[in-house]
């Protein structure tokens, strides 16, 4: 038996990266995953090898009405939702002052508008499952915050902020509500980030002391999937409201 034997979740930004590992861990434990992204082509290369356990969705989660349609499949496939795990994230360097509006409303619609559109489509699927958790995947960068990167980190202060609200006002319906906080992973698509050669020097300049304070390691992909699993299957009486993740050294 897997320890998520019977439980539905969501999970966006499951392309690639650790969305990718949380599918298939989830999969491997018994759950029925509907996973979501915006790259579809990449999105069904990560579902294909799980067969029907993983249901894969295109959906921008900033779109409402793409928001709509991941749960109503949710919906009509399995009746209920047991979680839903707000992974999806723009990760973009650039200085306010150089950037259009264009980029930094791309940031704030995929990082903060769409964990609240999915967080809202799903509130009714966990009340009918009697309850159920919603993980806000945050990051170290609103604690230490890095130039290059000040449009993502107020995303995921405001994530944290929106997370606290949302754990009052769920309370009562039993859906526990927690901001994971991560640090540095070990991503190997990470260097595809579109830098070009004078924002990647400056970035480093900019941030020796902020890079220095994150460590020399990075976290794996499916030690953080441990640590979710675990959020997961708590005991009910308990709630995680905040978790900080960072590697060791």
């Amino acid at each position: 038996m897997g320890r998520l034997d019977g439980k539905t979740i969501v999970v966006t930004g499951a392309g690639r990266g650790l969305g990718r590992q949380l599918i298939r861990r989830f999969v491997e434990e018994g759950g029925q995953v509907i996973a979501a992204a915006r790259n579809a082509a990449r999105l069904i290369q990560a579902v294909e090898p799980l067969g029907g356990r993983a249901i894969a969705v295109a959906a921008d989660v900033g779109e409402p009405d793409d928001v709509a349609r991941l749960f109503a499949e949710a919906d009509k496939r399995f009746g209920k939702l047991d979680a839903l795990i707000n992974n999806a994230a723009i990760y973009d360097f650039f200085r306010i002052a150089d950037a259009e509006p264009a980029r930094i409303r791309t940031t704030v619609h995929a990082n903060l508008l769409g964990p609240m559109l999915c967080t809202r489509a799903a509130i009714p699927l966990l009340r009918k499952a009697g309850g159920g958790d919603i993980i806000n995947v945050s990051s170290e960068s609103v604690r230490n915050p890095y130039a290059y990167l000040s449009a993502y980190a107020a995303t995921k202060a405001g994530l944290e902020n929106f997370s606290q609200g949302m754990r009052t006002e769920l309370r009562p319906d039993n859906i526990r509500v927690t901001a994971l906080r991560l640090g540095v992973m070990d991503d190997p698509d990470r260097d595809a980030t579109g830098m070009d050669l004078e924002t990647q020097i400056g970035f480093a300049k900019a941030n020796q002391a902020a890079l220095a304070a994150s460590g020399t390691s990075k976290m794996s992909f499916d030690s953080v999937a441990h640590a979710i699993m675990d959020m997961l299957t708590m005991p009910a009486d308990i709630a995680y409201d905040m978790v900080e993740l960072r590697p060791c050294l």
